[in-house]
């Protein structure tokens, strides 16, 4: 038995890879973009966990696909059914996420807008799975850990970037970076120590330990000058660059927007687009491409319209 729980990489590895994924999800449950982003976490730690358990398995690569997407859609179809209201039997709650579903792939592919936030949890849930999944293999079968931390950590950023709420999410990549470059460090030194039985070079086992807390203590002095760096968005270079990178998906950034239109903003957008005075011009030419997507609960008398400024003085050709 206690054979079976030995794991070569060190119980360590595992659970700094695990830290690493659940502060990933933390960091998207604390957004609150949508009710039910709690099951984040769960999700995360249970990829880890399958991950592992596949990594030490006799499985390839692809004979491990099928039973990662049937056990995860399992998995989270249990956490999100776990959570619907209501006192309905498990077969009346499947059924429900089926047709809620469906619904909203028959909205991304006739182009109608997603008024669903539950669409958005089942999103974050299957990218976690995954990257949970892959992370753990990546690090148990494969021994790479950038490969395995670059997914989650592009996620981390891309939540970070585009959060404008009051929570800080800075703290979450913080922690992230300590747990990847502690996780990088024990690698390094699962290396070292494997080369080192290979060539019979014999080394103390206290060596590990002093070696994590002087890697502990770099890792901490890292960051902290990172901390007290200038932060990105207030550099002119850098919002340049990520401008530039960010506009050729304009086009996918809308389809999200259509697809996820429920979620919780907390940002305050304006756009004044006539300013202070109008001044009458020729014929406008409009064009055909939606600017946005309003709804609103029906008037039993009369109709909505959308006011921007109103102009109640005219004076020298002017408004």
């Amino acid at each position: 038995m206690l054979k079976r729980l030995h794991l070569e990489e060190g119980w360590l590895t595992f659970s700094l890879l695990a830290g690493l994924m659940i502060t990933v999800a933390l960091a998207i449950a604390a957004t609150n973009w949508a009710d039910g982003l709690g099951i984040a976490p769960l999700v995360a730690a249970l990829a880890v966990l399958t991950g592992l358990a596949l990594a030490r398995s006799r499985f390839s690569d692809w004979q491990t696909v099928p039973f990662v997407v049937c056990f995860g859609l399992f998995a989270i179809g249990f956490f999100l059914g776990r959570d619907l209201p209501g006192d309905w039997p498990w077969r009346d709650r499947i059924l429900q996420l089926l047709l809620r579903v469906n619904a909203f792939l028959l909205r991304a592919l006739r182009g109608g807008t997603n008024r669903d936030p539950l669409m958005f949890v089942i999103f974050v849930a299957s990218v976690t799975w995954v990257m949970g999944v892959e992370a753990a293999w990546t690090v148990f079968r494969n021994h790479r850990v950038w490969a395995a931390a670059l997914p989650p950590g592009i996620a981390l950023l891309i939540i970070v970037y585009y959060y404008n709420g009051p929570n800080r999410l800075e703290l979450y990549l913080l922690v992230f970076l300590i747990f990847l470059l502690m996780l990088a460090a024990r690698m390094h030194l699962f290396w070292r120590e494997s080369e080192w039985r290979r060539a019979r070079v014999a080394y103390s086992p206290e060596f590990r330990m002093d070696f994590l807390r002087v890697s502990l203590a770099a890792v901490a002095l890292i960051l902290m000058l990172a901390w007290v760096a200038p932060s990105a968005r207030a550099s002119p270079a850098v919002a340049t660059v990520w401008t530039q990178l960010t506009n050729p998906w304009g086009r996918v950034r809308d389809t999200v927007n259509r697809l996820f239109s429920s979620l919780r903003s907390y940002g305050q957008t304006v756009s004044d687009y006539y300013g202070a005075t109008l001044v009458l011009s020729g014929p406008v030419s409009n064009s055909p491409k939606p600017i946005m997507d309003v709804q609103a609960e029906p008037l039993e008398n009369g109709r909505y319209y959308w006011q921007a400024r109103v102009f109640d003085l005219y004076r020298d050709g002017r408004w």
